[in-house]
């Protein structure tokens, strides 16, 4: 993400959300803008061990959370997606591709933390059109986050029963065909 935030943007992508994913906390609209400021790069950058956390996400037969997309962005300028894992396989995906733009998405990336404060900002002045949101729960989970230097956390337990994530966060700029 670069700049300023697009208030109308932010809006639509907070829409879009709330319209794919049911059960969302605080913690997990921390999470989806830690995705969109942070990438991946967190759960390390080893070829084998990103490998090994996809296959072990693979082959389990799920079927998909009404609504759920293969692609999915998390960013207000589309250039950060979630690749949907359960759809990524039924598609004719490859454990190893989805390893491979993992891995070219994260290496040499350089994240904009100021973004997180702003896009903090941005959720609590939405946080009374948001379900289970509250302006200054959200301003203190944020601050709590911001004093640990934004870390990397979990979905919340509603969230993770109603939704069963199973994805990987890529730049769109390394996901074909948007890579040409």
């Amino acid at each position: 993400m670069n700049g300023s935030i697009d208030k109308a943007a932010f809006r639509e992508l907070v829409q879009t959300q709330q319209m794919l994913h049911r059960d969302m906390a605080v913690e997990d609209w921390y999470k989806l803008f830690h995705q969109a400021v942070f990438g991946g790069g967190h759960r390390g950058l080893d070829p084998d061990a990103i490998l090994d956390s996809i296959r072990h996400e693979w082959g389990r037969g799920e079927r998909p959370v009404a609504g759920e997309r293969l692609l999915e962005f998390v960013d207000t300028e589309s250039s950060v997606l979630r690749v949907n894992i359960r759809l990524y396989e039924k598609s004719g995906g490859t454990p190893e591709t989805l390893a491979e733009v993992f891995l070219k998405s994260w290496t040499d990336f350089h994240p904009e933390v100021v973004q997180m404060h702003d896009l903090g900002e941005q959720l609590a002045a939405l946080a009374h059109e948001i379900a289970g949101l509250e302006a200054d729960s959200v301003r203190q989970y944020w601050q709590l986050m911001q004093g640990q230097a934004f870390p990397a956390q979990s979905h919340s337990f509603a969230y993770r029963l109603a939704n069963r994530p199973a994805y990987r966060v890529v730049r769109k700029v390394c996901w074909p065909p948007f890579d040409r």
